[in-house]
């Protein structure tokens, strides 16, 4: 087979080759990459927070019930895709904690938005540590966006278990809200914030492998062209 008829024969392959080109530029357009970001964060470096100060998380019913829940205004927007705490317990012979998302109604939780998360296990009794965080891995899609106000809540699996939402060393201040039995929000002025940090993903075109597609998809069909030119005339 001579140099002419291997290019004719790759010419006539062109119109098999266009679909193909076609389908994977309709899949990698636009190329997607998965940034991760960071939320909110009160942790101090190293992951650490105060081991001897936090918010009681327990239900011993109306003489004593304390429900803490923490907001905050998300820096970045995406998907949530885990949650990191300086949680504690009274006991490790518990059922653990959990932990609900809200979306903000005039600076509380709203209720009609209330989001379980997921549930966490602590690990570590009040006043021992200042650098063991629980970490929750979510699958369900939770999507915030930046400059929104949101909440972040936790409530006992069970009742007469106590926790301790340890408070971030930072001193950071913010909006620190309390549930009441009847489930309404009691609102606080600024307090010193829980120690939590939220990380979310969201896609990012990555513009560099697009065009990259492009050009290649391009230079073939230029080639294709060129040599069904040249069959032709032979």
């Amino acid at each position: 087979m001579s140099i002419f008829e291997t290019l004719h024969f790759w010419s006539k392959g062109r119109r098999a080759f266009l679909p193909l080109l076609v389908a994977a530029l309709a899949v990698f357009w636009p190329s997607q990459v998965r940034a991760d970001q960071i939320v909110f964060d009160t942790l101090a470096p190293g992951g650490t927070y105060s081991s001897s100060r936090g918010y009681d998380v327990a239900d011993f019913g109306p003489r004593f019930f304390s429900l803490p829940a923490a907001g905050f205004t998300a820096m970045a927007s995406g998907i949530l895709t885990a949650v990191d705490f300086g949680l504690t317990a009274d006991s490790l012979n518990t059922h653990g904690v959990n932990v609900f998302f809200y979306q903000d109604a005039g600076d509380s939780p709203d209720n009609a938005t209330r989001t379980l998360l997921g549930t966490v296990m602590p690990t570590a009794i009040f006043g021992t540590t200042n650098d063991t965080l629980l970490t929750l891995n979510l699958t369900e899609p939770v999507r915030v966006h930046v400059g929104d106000d949101y909440w972040l809540a936790l409530e006992p699996t069970r009742r007469r278990e106590e926790f301790f939402w340890n408070i971030s060393s930072l001193d950071k201040f913010g909006a620190v809200a309390g549930r009441r039995p009847d489930g309404s929000w009691a609102s606080n002025p600024p307090l010193l914030l829980p120690a939590f940090r939220i990380t979310a993903r969201d896609a990012v075109p990555d513009t560099s492998s697009t065009f990259c597609l492009m050009a290649i998809g391009i230079s073939v069909l230029l080639c294709i062209h060129r040599v069904h030119r040249v069959s032709t005339r032979q």
